[in-house]
């Protein structure tokens, strides 16, 4: 048993010897890096983040081009066919234009708008007339000189 007793110190000894050299040896320097791995599978996406402040407004944009010409109107009513016309010379009315035999009332107009028959003329075969605008107080009138044919014309009396 002597024999067993002196052999475990020896065997301890050696095991000890042994991982000594183990742990000594694996002590040394670092090698080299190894080559770069492949990359892995991308992630899921995040969620969105907060919206930002608005921008600040932008230059004003140049005009646009004209645009095309629209459609012409419809036509205006017809005009009178008539040529009629007075002029006063003193206070003496003139007609002429007017229709052969039409019948004209001359009238004049007021100040105030109201209007006084100045009488009847009727015009001649070449459609003239002409007539007397007497007791007219002094001052300006419009003259109105209607025809019963659809003519028209005015003008102007002056009386001093």
């Amino acid at each position: 048993m002597n024999r067993f007793l002196r052999a475990k110190p020896i065997a301890l000894v050696l095991l000890l010897a042994i991982v000594s050299m183990l742990l000594a040896a694996c002590a040394g320097s670092d090698g080299p890096a190894g080559a770069t791995g492949a990359a892995g599978a991308a992630g899921a996406a995040g969620e969105a983040g907060p919206q930002g402040p608005a921008g600040s407004a932008g230059s004003a944009g140049s005009a646009g081009s004209a645009g095309s010409t629209g459609a012409p109107g419809p036509p205006g009513p017809a005009g009178s066919g008539s040529t009629a016309g007075i002029t006063v010379v003193g206070s003496t009315v003139y007609g002429t234009g007017w229709g052969s035999g039409e019948s004209v009332d001359v009238s004049a107009v007021m100040d105030d708008g109201s209007s006084v028959s100045l009488g009847t003329a009727t015009a001649n075969a070449g459609g003239a007339f002409n007539m007397e605008a007497s007791g007219m107080a002094s001052g300006g009138y419009s003259i109105v000189a209607t025809g019963n044919q659809g003519g028209q014309a005015s003008g102007l009396l002056i009386v001093k």
